[in-house]
């Protein structure tokens, strides 16, 4: 596996997040429509000739998405349970430390330099070194829609 491909796969922890966090949203949004309706208002709108049930369409989208949401949750727990374990497999307590700084908690590459007590450059020398450390073998467990 490239160092290329290593960036890529450890990405895609703080991406799934990113994408739980955009469905929670996007579910909370179709609850405040549902919730908007109110007594001045009919829950059945004519448009077009077609009633369309607004609460229901809300019920509905809320459950699709919320199925997503748990399905993104699964997918994150396997893939930080991977992730862990290779970062785990390197020698230097450094290197474990910067790759869960950048890829688990997501910190920002200042971030990362300042936790582990080094200056930025050296700090992005030393995530090439650790990618180079990391075996992965890892098993594809997102596919982002």
């Amino acid at each position: 596996m490239t160092i290329q491909e290593k960036k890529q796969v450890l990405a895609q922890y703080q991406t799934t997040k990113r994408e739980i966090i955009r469905l929670t949203k996007e579910r909370d949004d179709w609850n405040d429509l549902a919730y908007r309706i109110s007594a001045n208002y009919s829950d059945t709108v004519v448009s077009g000739g077609c009633k369309v049930d607004k609460i229901q369409t809300s019920i509905e989208q809320m459950d699709r998405i919320t199925q997503l949401i748990c399905d993104r949750i699964e997918q994150l727990v396997l893939l930080k349970q991977q992730i862990e374990e290779a970062i785990q497999g390197i020698d230097d307590q450094v290197l474990r430390l910067l790759l869960e700084y950048r890829y688990i908690n997501g910190f920002t590459w200042e971030r990362v330099a300042e936790e582990i007590n080094y200056d930025y450059r050296h700090t992005i020398r030393l995530h090439r070194k650790a990618l180079e450390a990391i075996e992965c073998h890892f098993v594809p467990v997102i596919q982002l829609q």
